[in-house]
């Protein structure tokens, strides 16, 4: 199904191709990240990742939710509600993100209008590399900034920590490699530039 054709089924909708990395100010310190546990009237309630508080002076949320319009595709969106303004949901409608979802975002600071996220294949199993994107603008805009490869296909990301304003830990879980011969536990792979670059996934001790 064409991406024209999801968006016409949602009102209100804007599209977001991916577009190429543009560089960012320094960001403060701390995440600020929490599950989401209720959606907004504006996204499907079944498919909401995650919430993030929008940084001031604005006030309220980022909700991260995936559009599934059949079952072979999935998009990676975001709705934006911004107290005062009407609600504007962005579907990240690139031809490399039709059977992609979140799995885990971050952000520098509460001050922080940068947002990292990863992004993972949704449909019928995990997928063997990791989409990292961002986006500077509160998630207005995404631009790609890496794909990761992980350690085997069946890891799933278990959350992205963010240590400063520059540095964050991306962490995996495979509880079992089905007899691939890759040692179960916990992964982690971590980037010194926002995202842009990694080191290789190394198991937790």
């Amino acid at each position: 199904m064409r991406v024209a054709s999801v968006l016409l089924l949602l009102a209100g909708v804007f599209s977001c191709a991916i577009t190429p990395p543009a560089s960012a100010p320094p960001r403060s310190r701390g995440s600020g990240i929490e599950p989401a546990t209720r959606a907004s009237p504006e996204v499907p309630a079944d498919e909401v990742r995650f919430r993030l508080p929008l940084p001031p002076p604005e006030t309220g949320r980022l909700v991260f939710f995936d559009v599934r319009p059949d079952p072979l595709h999935s998009f990676p969106a975001v709705a934006i509600e911004s107290a005062g303004r009407p609600v504007q949901t962005v579907v990240l409608d690139g031809p490399d993100n039709e059977q992609m979802g979140w799995e885990a975002v971050a952000r520098a600071g509460e001050a922080s209008r940068e947002v990292i996220g990863v992004l993972d294949n949704r449909i019928e199993s995990p997928g063997w590399d990791l989409v990292i994107v961002a986006s500077t603008d509160s998630g207005r805009t995404w631009a790609r900034r890496a794909t990761l490869r992980k350690v085997y296909y069946m890891a799933t990301v278990e959350s992205l920590i963010a240590r400063s304003r520059d540095h964050f830990d991306l962490v995996l879980r495979l509880d079992d490699d089905y007899g691939a011969g890759v040692a179960p536990g916990r992964y982690v792979a971590s980037t010194e530039d926002r995202g842009s670059s990694w080191s290789p996934f190394v198991i937790a001790r």
